[in-house]
């Protein structure tokens, strides 16, 4: 029986470790492993602190009451976690809780799709994910939304790398120091053993007026062994700039963006300190969640998690339920969210002026954009009958790439198998003039900074097709103009070539296994 698991994620001190100290007190007398991934790559220090825990394994791994701590290293995990033949997780072990790094979203995720192999690949292969949950602190979740810090700016102690100079021995990354010549039997700590002959004065090759021509031993050997340790050391340290260079990369996102993210990767929402929050804030905070991720769970946890229960954590399997995608809108304390479903397509021509300025794919409209946070959702095409269109806008830049077909254009033995899915499916296509066709679309901004609600909903509606041009019918919309086919071309072309040099990659990685 695979064993249950949940994976948390969340910002920087939103209460990921308050949650799991709350889950370690409900487990009872059941053994837990819980693997953190940290932007430090250590343990939390309230980990390391714990009254009378076992630290090992240089501080990696900690083991207090039932529950195992590891830090996302291979070793201390197969030491820690594993029985004693590495072929599963010790039998003991009811449960994984897998704790993401603040900066982070699918991590976890992405780890759990791809590896199949080693430590990391025999807990994936024996588990079963029952949660994703993203912790919000509604003390601070406002603010961050209205934010335009980027995690550069918002915690600067975190991207500081000291530019180490490469040893001596090394350049671009290859050893320079060439094998230690042998030495000749007649040398030893660079003295000659040899005495001279008094009678012939002759001496071996190696020696020269009773002293060793070759250079001292002491000193080859010491440059060997450097040469030996640069060497050695040379993949993990190339593994460690790689950790870097992914946190680099995050250096200018923008912490709106990444809290949004966390929150649209999870099934459910637990919501930090809302007993002490502000009720309006709560308030809107899980509306807020719910319009961004129709049919999420969003749970009010109280201060540090009293709230919170076993079955939310660990929940048992339910019927999946059908969202209520109807179109929504709230507004509070600056921040406007709204969520726009609409079954008549876009004019692909007239979507593209409202995003860009003049037409320039390099800049975007500012007038239209002021203040907007994030744009997102399924769009339809006019001149594209047969598939969606995923889309976000945000102010760190635009995707727009081909998603699913609609499922009036799939056979029906592809659509989700759900009883109450296919029945919605059914009906969604039986009522409706195009079938399932529509635009899902949720934006929202900061009305501090200048967004307005209105003016961008009236601008994206003429964006819509008008029914004059409604009345044209599908096979006339197919010769509207569209600039968007060639972004959506390069786009793609930039996905293809990222996939090709990341195989590139583990294939190198599998060569150098």
């Amino acid at each position: 029986m695979d064993i249950p698991a949940i994976i948390i994620v969340g910002f920087k001190d939103s209460g990921k470790v308050t949650l799991v100290n709350r889950i370690t007190s409900l487990i009872g007398d059941q053994k837990v492993a819980v693997i953190f991934d940290t932007i430090t790559g250590k343990l939390p220090p309230s980990v390391l602190s714990l009254e009378g825990a076992k630290i090992s394994h240089e501080a990696c791994i900690v083991e207090h009451n039932k529950v195992i701590y590891t830090n996302l290293n291979e070793d201390a995990i197969e030491e820690a976690v594993l029985n004693k033949s590495k072929n599963a997780p010790a039998a003991d072990i009811k449960g994984f809780v897998f704790v993401s790094s603040s900066f982070e979203t699918t991590m976890f995720l992405d780890l759990m799709r791809f590896i199949d192999e080693g430590p990391l690949g025999i807990i994936f292969s024996n588990i079963e994910l029952k949660n994703m949950i993203s912790v919000v602190d509604t003390s601070k979740f406002l603010d961050d939304l209205k934010s335009v810090d980027t995690l550069g700016q918002r915690h600067a102690d975190l991207f500081i790398f000291e530019d180490e100079e490469e040893d001596d021995c090394c350049k671009d990354g290859k050893c320079t120091k060439t094998a230690d010549e042998k030495k000749d039997d007649c040398c030893a700590g660079g003295e000659c053993t040899n005495k001279a002959d008094e009678k012939k004065d002759v001496k071996d090759d190696c020696c020269k007026d009773g002293k060793c021509t070759n250079a001292d031993e002491k000193e080859k050997e010491k440059e060997k062994e450097c040469k030996d340790d640069c060497c050695d050391d040379h993949n993990e340290e190339e593994e460690e700039d790689e950790e870097d260079d992914e946190l680099v990369a995050k250096k200018d996102e923008f912490v709106h963006t990444l809290i949004t993210e966390q929150i649209e990767s999870s099934m459910t929402v637990f919501l930090n300190k809302s007993d002490i929050a502000d009720a309006q804030d709560v308030a809107f905070i899980e509306r807020f969640v719910k319009l961004l991720i129709p049919g999420v769970k969003v749970v009010n946890g109280g201060t540090k998690f009293s709230n919170i229960s076993l079955k939310q954590l660990f929940p048992t399997d339910e019927p999946f339920e059908i969202p209520d995608y109807a179109s929504a809108s709230e507004s509070h304390n600056g921040v406007s969210i709204n969520r726009s479903m609409q079954r008549v397509p876009i004019h692909p021509e007239r979507f593209h002026k409202f995003l860009f300025e003049n037409g320039d794919e390099e800049t975007l409209n500012v007038q239209n954009t002021k203040g907007l946070l994030l744009i997102s959702g399924d769009i339809w095409l006019a001149n594209d009958m047969i598939k969606y269109y995923k889309f976000a806008l945000s102010p760190e830049g635009l995707t727009i790439e081909p998603s699913r077909e609609f499922f009036s254009v799939m056979e029906e033995k592809d659509w989700p198998q759900e009883e109450n899915v296919v029945k919605a499916i059914k009906k969604d296509i039986g009522l409706n003039t195009y079938q399932d066709r529509k635009n899902d679309l949720t934006y929202f901004g900061a009305e501090t900074n200048g967004f307005d609600t209105e003016a961008f909903k009236k601008g994206l509606q003429a964006c819509m097709l008008t029914d004059e041009e409604l009345k044209m019918g599908p096979n006339e919309w197919k010769q509207f103009k569209d600039p968007l086919a060639q972004l959506i071309e390069e786009m793609n072309e930039l996905d293809l070539i990222d996939e090709e040099e990341e195989g590139e990659d583990d294939e190198d990685e599998q060569d150098e296994e």
